[in-house]
Order: C-alpha cells, then structure tokens, then sequence
C-alpha cells in the first residue's frame, strides 16, 4: 500500500510544481483493470486483496486530484497499461492472472512495446473531458 499510493502521492505532489509551469498539464497514475468491478465479478477473482485495495486507492487519489486541478486545466487520469507478457522470472507470482483473464474473452498478451505505444498514443489524446477517468491503455474500458 505505502508505495503503490504514499508513491504516488509523495511523486505527483513533487512534480505539481514543475507540472503547472509546462504545456504538456497531464497526470497518468498506473492502475489495473483487475479492480473494475465487472471484472472482479466475472472473473470470481477474490485473491490479490492488499493489491486490488492499493489500485482503487490509486484511482480514487486520481479522481481526487482531478477535481482539484481541473480549474488548473490539469487532466489526470488512472490508467491500466494491459495485459502484458513479462520476463519469465516475474511470471511466477502473475500466474494468477492468466487464469483470471482465461475466464474473460482471452487474448494474446501484448509486449511492453505495444503496451507502451498505446498508452502514449492514449496520453498523447487526452484532454481535460477526460480528467477523472479509469481507462486501459487504449482510452477506455476495453482491458484486454
């Protein structure tokens, strides 16, 4: 919890200042489509508990900096970069979620390229419409 959300904080509340002097006024916050509800409920997903609460916590601190930078024409936004492949040795403590997506509609894990380009080509269209959103890596809530 201390770094998935006190890092977060602690991160954005340094950069605040150098943020509002730019022209580029945007916050991602890295946050999973594991805590969406729906998916959570699809998924019989009821592990992962100390995780999940960390990642609401993370976009519930979004949608509150949101609401107190809009004024400001800062967007912030909590976003899930999708279901990536990662190195074999981190595979292990993950294998839960190729069950958890298993039971979703499955599809080919994406490589940290693709996942990567996608979330920069989604930053890259952001606008202050879209502060306060939870959105994948692909401006919306198409997870997989």
């Amino acid at each position: 919890m201390e770094i998935n959300v006190l890092g977060v904080i602690y991160t954005t509340n340094v950069f605040l200042p150098l943020l509002k002097q730019g022209k580029e006024k945007k916050i991602v916050m890295i946050s999973t489509g594991l805590v969406d509800p729906k998916v959570v409920e699809i998924a019989g997903l009821s592990n992962a508990i100390t995780y999940s609460l960390s990642k609401v916590a993370v976009n519930m601190v979004a949608t509150k900096y949101a609401i107190q930078f809009k004024s400001e024409n800062i967007t912030v936004v909590a976003m899930s970069p999708g279901y990536k492949r990662r190195s074999p040795l981190l595979e292990m403590p993950f294998c839960f979620l190729d069950f958890v997506f298993g039971k979703l509609i499955f599809k080919e894990k994406i490589s940290p390229k693709e996942s990567v380009r996608d979330q920069l080509k989604t930053i890259a269209g952001l606008t202050i419409e879209d502060t306060g959103k939870f959105m994948s890596q692909h401006g919306s809530t198409q997870w997989l």
